[in-house]
C-alpha cells in the first residue's frame, strides 16, 4: 500500500511538472510570436535576428526559428542539429524524445497567416526534477518503510508477547478442565487495549466454564446415583423375568409330561382292563378246577374205602363229578386258559414298555448325548401320543431303513417331536373333524451328514405373517388358555443346541411341514 501511495505520488509530481512545461513552452512561444508579428509584417529581417538572438538568452531554449507561410525562413538560430531537423510538434512533454520539447506560433492579422514562429525547449532540467522527485519519494518511501518495519515489529513483538499468554493459557485450559482446576488457565489483564479485553472475556469464559464444571459434576453425581438405583431395578427385574420365565418353561415341559401322561394313562388302561377282565375269567375256572379236583379226590377215597366185591360201589361222588363235568367245557376251558394267559402276558409287556418309556421321560433334566436311533425315538412318541391324538387324525409313517445313528439327547428330541405332533393334531378346523380326511405324516430320511425328520399336516395351516414370529417364545395362533408360546421356542432353541435346525413351511387352508434336521457327526458332551 505504501508503495502504491509513493508511486501515486511520483506519477503525480511528474504530471504538475510535465503541464508547467506545457504552459511555459506556450507562454514562451506565444510571447516570442508577438514580439516578431510587426517586423514579420514590416519584412524587418534585422529585428527578427536580433528577436532571435534575444529569445535564445533564456537557457532552457535550445533553437528559435521564424518563418513565412510558405515556409521559407526569416531568422533562426540555436543548436545546429535541432535547425537542420524537420520540425515535428511536441503536443505533450511524454511525446518528447529527442530532449528538446518543439512548439510552435503562428503569426496571424485579420485572419490571415503571415509566418510562425517555432522554438524548442530543453527538457533536461525537467528531467532533472523529475528524478529529483523520484529520488526524494522514493527515500521517503524507504524512510517511511523502515519506521513501519520497527513499528511493526516493537507493536508485533508486545501483540506476540500477550498473544502468547492467551494461547499459553489456551493450552492450559484442556488440562485444567480435565483436573477441574481452572485457576492456572487465567491470563493476567495489562491496559486498556482490545487484547486486554480478550483476556478479560478469557478469564471470564474460564470462569463460566469452571461454574459449568461444578454443575456438570453434580449432574454426574446425580446421575451416578440414578444410574445405581436404575441397574439394581433393572438386575431385580430382570431376576423376575428370568423366574418367570423359568416357571413357564417348567410349566411348558409339565404341560408335555401331561400330554404323555394322558397317552400313557391310556395305554396301560386297555391292557389292564383285558388283563383284569382275563384274571375273573381265570378265577372262575380256577373255582371250576378246584371244585373238580375235590371231587376228584372225594372219589379217590371212595373207591379205597369200597370195593364191588364186598359192597359193591357208592354212586354219590361219581354222581357229583359227573355234574361238574357237565357244567364246565374242560375243553374249551383248556383252550382259554392258554388264550388268556398268552393276553395277559402281552398286556403285562404292554404295560412294561410303557413303563420303560415313562421312565425315560421324567429324566427331563438329562442333557447328555448318546447315540440314539431317531426312527426309535419316532416310534416311542408316536405310541406314546397314539391314544391321544387318534380321534383327531390318523399317523401314517414312512421311515428310512436306513437312518445312520445319531449322537442326541433321546429325551429332547422326544420332547420337539412330541411338540410337533400335538401341534399338528391341533391343526384341523371343525370343517376337517369327522370326515376323515385329518392325516399326519412322518418322514425320515438321510442326506448330506444330516438327518432329517418332517412332520406334515393337512390342517388349516399358518397365516403368512405368524411365520416369522412361530419360533419366538410366548408366541401362539391358539386360543387363551391353550398354550403357552414356548413349545416351538424350546424345540428351536433344543434343535439349535444340537447343532441342528428347525424350519416350518406353511400354506393357509392346505397344511403345515415342520422340519427337524439333525447332523451326524454331532459329538458326545462330556
Amino acid at each position: 500500500m505504501l508503495l502504491a501511495l509513493v508511486l501515486t505520488a511520483n506519477r503525480f509530481m511528474t504530471s504538475i511538472v510535465n503541464d508547467n512545461l506545457q504552459k511555459r513552452a506556450e507562454t514562451a512561444v506565444n510571447l516570442f510570436a508577438s514580439t516578431t508579428k510587426g517586423a514579420v509584417l514590416s519584412y524587418d529581417i534585422a529585428s527578427l535576428e536580433a528577436f532571435v538572438q534575444e529569445v535564445l538568452n533564456n537557457p532552457d531554449i535550445t533553437y528559435a526559428r521564424v518563418i513565412d507561410a510558405n515556409g521559407r525562413v526569416f531568422a533562426e538560430a540555436g543548436a545546429e542539429e535541432f535547425l537542420k531537423r524537420d520540425f515535428s510538434e511536441d503536443l505533450a512533454a511524454i511525446d518528447v524524445t529527442d530532449g528538446v520539447f518543439d512548439v510552435f506560433s503562428n503569426i496571424s492579422e485579420g485572419g490571415r497567416v503571415y509566418g510562425r514562429v517555432e522554438i524548442g525547449i530543453g527538457v533536461s532540467t525537467l528531467q532533472d526534477s523529475i528524478n529529483n522527485i523520484t529520488k526524494w519519494t522514493a527515500s521517503i518511501a524507504i524512510i517511511e518503510m523502515l519506521f513501519v518495519a520497527v513499528f511493526s515489529f516493537l507493536l508485533g513483538t508486545v501483540l506476540t508477547r500477550q498473544l502468547s499468554s492467551l494461547t499459553t493459557a489456551t493450552s492450559n485450559m484442556s488440562s485444567a478442565i480435565s483436573q477441574g482446576k481452572f485457576k492456572g488457565a487465567k491470563v493476567e489483564e495489562k491496559g486498556n487495549d482490545e487484547l486486554t479485553e480478550v483476556a478479560r472475556a478469557f478469564n471470564a469464559l474460564v470462569d463460566s466454564l469452571e461454574k459449568e464444571q461444578a454443575k456438570v459434576q453434580s449432574y454426574q453425581a446425580e446421575l451416578e446415583g440414578f444410574n445405581k438405583t436404575l441397574e439394581e431395578k433393572i438386575a431385580s427385574r430382570t431376576q423376575q423375568l428370568a423366574d418367570a420365565q423359568q416357571v413357564l418353561l417348567q410349566k411348558e415341559k409339565m404341560a408335555s409330561i401331561g400330554q404323555l401322561a394322558a397317552g400313557v394313562a391310556h395305554e396301560i388302561n386297555n391292557p389292564i382292563a383285558y388283563v383284569k377282565s382275563n384274571l375273573v375269567t381265570l378265577r372262575k375256572y380256577s373255582s371250576a378246577y378246584a371244585r373238580l379236583c375235590q371231587q376228584l379226590h372225594s372219589v379217590q377215597i371212595s373207591l379205597q374205602n369200597n370195593t364191588s366185591e364186598t359192597h359193591g360201589l357208592n354212586n354219590k361222588p361219581l354222581n357229583e363229578l359227573e355234574n361238574i363235568l357237565q357244567e364246565h367245557d374242560f375243553e374249551y376251558i383248556n383252550e382259554d386258559i392258554i388264550d388268556l394267559l398268552d393276553e395277559t402276558d402281552t398286556g403285562l409287556l404292554r404295560v412294561s414298555e410303557i413303563v420303560k418309556s415313562l421312565k425315560g421321560f421324567s429324566r427331563v433334566e438329562d442333557s447328555n448325548q448318546a447315540p440314539i436311533n431317531l426312527n426309535q425315538c419316532v416310534k416311542d412318541t408316536v405310541k406314546m401320543l397314539d391314544s391321544q391324538i387318534h380321534d383327531n387324525a390318523s399317523i401314517t409313517l414312512s421311515l428310512d431303513d436306513d437312518l445312520p445313528l445319531i449322537k442326541a439327547n433321546a429325551i429332547q428330541i422326544s420332547q420337539i417331536l412330541t411338540n410337533l405332533i400335538v401341534n399338528a393334531s391341533q391343526a384341523f378346523n371343525e370343517s376337517h373333524f369327522g370326515s376323515g380326511a385329518e392325516t399326519i405324516k412322518i418322514y425320515t430320511h438321510a442326506y448330506d451328514n444330516k438327518v432329517e425328520v418332517k412332520v406334515e399336516d393337512n390342517g388349516m395351516g399358518i397365516a403368512k405373517q405368524d411365520l416369522s414370529r412361530i419360533f419366538e417364545p410366548f408366541f401362539t395362533t391358539k386360543s387363551i388358555g391353550k398354550g403357552t408360546g414356548l413349545g416351538l421356542s424350546i424345540s428351536y432353541k433344543i434343535a439349535k443346541a444340537h447343532g441342528g435346525d428347525l424350519s416350518v413351511l406353511s400354506t393357509p387352508g392346505l397344511g403345515s411341514v415342520f422340519t427337524l434336521s439333525l447332523p451326524t457327526n454331532l459329538q458326545m458332551s462330556e
